[in-house]
């Protein structure tokens, strides 16, 4: 059986969440439509039919008018995200346009808006937890209460991984009684280990405070001091480039660690097959902010690198210690620097690798989770259509 998807979703396109791009491309031979929170006109699929939930051809005084006409769903609901009646009409018709089966809503806050008009159409709504939309979005009362109103009533929820789904039970928010856990993964046949460079170490991820650059690049200066033909690339953008560039400059460390910015996934799959050592620090940040699992630790799993990360979120589902990586708890200076340390023996750092790809290929390959997403889909949504 073949389905037709919808994927909701709030920018579109954005080049690095490989995971909505996948869905939209490849979920059930791709997808028919795309409801988003923007339209941000840059995407690779010209020929998809993109729909935007707060579009510009409304007037402000439409938008005042669909406001306040929009109050009985917020009631309703319990959430103001809910479009006023002129924006649900225009949705209504794309949905009904599109013939769609399902609709797959990426990021827990994204399927509130339609729940409504799901439930309206009778077509199933599935929500898909990733991070942020479990952890930070969750310190936010109005957040709080129209999860705890409309998340039980999903067809059905997804999650990168068992910590996110975990958060959201212990902020009293009841999960639907089809809910998996299912990570983003990776197309481990794209990722296979070249030969490494030795004392080759990388970074991946955008420069803010939950992935924890700094604490990244000291560990590894300290680390490595008696190292000096050992090389860090930093690739990534955000708000703490300058703070690196500058902790670089006082430490007088120059060649050393290489700020690269950002680069496409082209780019950081090569430099993945290349180098030996993965590093990442994340942490939860000052705004409750977290990861679900970082995508760039099942890349780097997938590449054979030797990683070393912190028991934070998801990612202790993935790395297990001293079996395909090293853990440290969050914050840990010390013991951060002391496991980097500990890869510079070619004996650890090897099993290591070889364990990593291994476990990559067998939990975390893209194709065989797409297919177990599927198959969930089909059996939910057939039962949705005998009853």
């Amino acid at each position: 059986m073949t389905l037709r998807t919808c994927i909701v979703t709030s920018d579109f396109y954005v080049q690095g969440e490989t995971f909505i791009n996948r869905h939209i491309q490849q979920l059930f031979g791709g997808a028919v439509g795309v409801i988003c929170g923007r339209h941000l006109c840059n995407s690779p699929f010209s020929d998809l039919p993109v729909i935007e939930r707060r579009p510009r051809s409304l007037s402000p005084l439409e938008r005042a008018q669909d406001l306040i006409l929009g109050v009985p769903s917020f009631l309703s609901h319990r959430s103001v995200r809910m479009p006023g009646p002129r924006m649900r009409a225009i949705i209504r018709e794309f949905i009904v346009e599109s013939k769609c089966d399902f609709m797959l809503a990426e990021y827990g806050t994204q399927a509130i808006p339609v729940v409504e008009l799901a439930k309206e159409l009778n077509i199933p709504l599935f929500g898909y937890l990733r991070g942020f939309d479990a952890s930070s979005a969750l310190r936010s009362v109005p957040t709080l209460l129209e999860y705890r109103h409309n998340i039980p009533t999903l067809a059905g929820l997804f999650s990168v991984s068992r910590f996110l789904l975990e958060n959201l039970e212990r902020h009293k928010i009841k999960l639907p009684p089809e809910t998996h856990v299912i990570p983003s993964g990776v197309d481990t046949q794209a990722f296979t280990s070249d030969v490494k460079v030795e004392h080759s170490y990388l970074a991946v991820g955008r420069l803010v405070a939950k992935k924890d650059p700094l604490t990244t690049i000291r560990a590894f200066l300290e680390a490595t001091q008696t190292t000096p033909e050992a090389r860090l690339t930093v690739v990534g953008d955000g708000p703490l480039m300058n703070d690196c560039k500058d902790l670089l400059l006082r430490k007088d460390v120059e060649g050393k660690v290489n700020m690269l910015g950002a680069a496409s996934h082209q780019c950081v799959r090569e430099l993945l097959k290349k180098t030996a050592v993965f590093l990442q620090h994340s942490i939860t940040d000052s705004h409750g902010n977290t990861e679900g699992l970082p995508t760039a630790i099942q890349e780097a799993m997938a590449a054979g690198c030797a990683i070393v990360t912190t028991r934070h979120a998801g990612i202790p589902e993935a790395i297990m210690h001293e079996r395909n990586g090293l853990l440290v708890e969050e914050g840990d200076f010390w013991g951060y620097v002391k496991s980097i340390e500990k890869m510079q023996d070619s004996t650890i750092r090897h099993a290591l690798m070889l364990q990593a790809r291994a476990d990559a290929t067998e939990r975390f390959d893209n194709h065989i989770g797409l297919k177990v997403l599927e198959g969930h889909i089909k059996r939910i949504v057939g039962g949705v259509r005998t009853k």
